[in-house]
């Protein structure tokens, strides 16, 4: 199957397929699905870490809490209809799934922005959890009240992939949290990464909890399903 082909069937048949089942959708909030784009797409961009360009696409799911997502998953048509879809254009085998607690920025958005990346970042090894978010927290403060962040990104959150304790999965994920920044183009993700690379301060703050070696980078554009 190439690109185009697994386009189509994630957007003109799985998706359509999951939103007209009632019992799967009444549990999710929203539902987005992110088309990566590629040099092969005509897309030549620079990323905070390493571009990934093996994968094809970044699936968002938004549920109330824990139970929610326990329920969606376990539902009988879920598992009769939609997983065995899911297995007809997906390599299952190299899905990469992580359980996330977000944290919008307070940004004002116009809802034009569609363009996204997402960073899946690793902490230091020196650091424990609770340090690792305590300098991502104080590190979004500072990108807020640059000048430069404000004039390009539209919308971002912080993505806290959960503790082994929490995690509905019941499993240790690979990578400690995802960095999501929406801009309203490509030219616009492009212009953000020139004045972050030009920034000691932002560089200065990253290195302070990221391994950067050991995290990668995705562009996409946004075709949300639900909500």
């Amino acid at each position: 199957m190439d690109r185009t082909q697994f386009f189509d069937h994630l957007g003109n048949v799985h998706g359509p397929l999951v939103k007209s089942l009632p019992e799967c959708t009444r549990y999710i909030r929203k539902y987005v699905q992110n088309h990566t784009r590629l040099p092969a797409d005509g897309v030549h961009a620079t990323t905070a870490y390493r571009h990934e360009q093996e994968r094809d696409s970044v699936i968002e799911l938004w549920f109330d809490d824990k139970q929610s997502l326990l329920q969606s998953l376990g539902e009988p048509k879920y598992q009769a209809i939609v997983r065995p879809d899911e297995a007809r254009f997906n390599d299952l085998s190299q899905l990469l799934v992580l359980a996330t607690r977000e944290v919008p920025y307070k940004l004002a958005d116009d809802g034009s922005a569609v363009y996204k990346s997402f960073d899946y970042i690793t902490r230091r090894e020196d650091l424990s959890h609770e340090a690792f978010e305590a300098h991502w927290a104080r590190h979004a403060d500072l990108l807020l009240a640059q000048d430069g962040y404000r004039q390009y990104v539209r919308q971002a959150s912080r993505n806290l992939v959960l503790s082994q304790d929490e995690n509905p999965f019941g499993a240790s994920a690979p990578y400690d949290g995802i960095v999501e920044t929406w801009f309203a183009s490509f030219d616009d993700a492009q212009r953000w990464m020139a004045w972050r690379n030009d920034s000691r301060t932002v560089l200065e703050s990253e290195a302070q909890f990221i391994d950067a070696p050991r995290s990668f980078s995705i562009l996409a554009e946004a075709r949300p399903v639900i909500g």
